[in-house]
C-alpha cells in the first residue's frame, strides 16, 4: 500500500509540471514463479502498466524495475520468513539448504542500480527494465510456460 500512497502524494505535483518519473521496484515475481516465493510476488506490474497508460499524456513517465537474484539482505528480511508448516518441512528445508549454496555466488545489487539509474535518466516510455543477476527470465523465456513448469517440479523433487 506504500506504493499507492506514494504515487497518490506525488502525482498532482507531476501533474501540475506536466513532467515526472515514477519508479517502481518489484521483481521478476511478477512475470514468473517459484516454488515456496508465491508470498513474495509483487502486484507492482499491474499497477505500474495501468499508470504508464494513464499518464503518459500528463507528460509523466512510469518505470518498473524487476530484480532478479542479488546479494542483498533479502533473505534475512521478514520477505523470506514462512509460516512454518508440517506439510513443507521436506520442500522448505530442501530449499534453504539449496538457498545457502546459491546465496553467497550472487553478484551484488550494482545491476538493480544500474536498471534504475537507467529508468530514471534515459527519457524513454520504455515500461520494464529487468535487472538480470541470473538468467532466471531468460530460461523462462527460452523454455516457456512447459518447459518451466517442468523445470520447477523437478526442482521441488529435488529439494525434498
Amino acid at each position: 500500500m506504500g506504493v499507492i500512497g506514494m504515487v497518490q502524494l506525488v502525482l498532482p505535483l507531476m501533474r501540475e509540471a506536466k513532467s515526472g518519473v515514477i519508479i517502481n521496484v518489484s521483481s521478476l515475481g511478477a512475470r514468473m514463479t517459484l516454488p515456496l516465493f508465491w508470498h513474495i510476488m509483487r502486484p507492482s506490474l499491474g499497477l505500474t502498466e495501468s499508470l504508464q497508460y494513464e499518464l503518459e499524456g500528463h507528460g509523466i513517465r512510469v518505470k518498473l524495475v524487476e530484480p532478479g537474484g542479488s546479494r542483498t539482505n533479502f533473505d534475512s528480511s521478514t520477505s523470506m520468513v514462512r509460516t512454518p508448516h508440517p506439510a513443507y518441512k521436506s520442500l522448505i528445508d530442501g530449499f534453504d539448504k539449496m538457498w545457502e549454496k546459491q546465496a553467497a555466488s550472487l553478484p551484488g545489487s550494482e545491476k538493480v542500480v544500474q536498471a534504475i539509474y537507467r529508468a530514471a535518466t534515459d527519457g524513454s516510455a520504455r515500461l520494464r527494465y529487468p535487472a538480470l543477476a541470473f538468467p532466471f527470465l531468460p530460461i523462462r523465456n527460452l523454455v516457456g510456460a512447459r518447459g518451466w513448469s517442468a523445470i520447477m517440479k523437478m526442482m521441488v523433487r529435488r529439494m525434498r
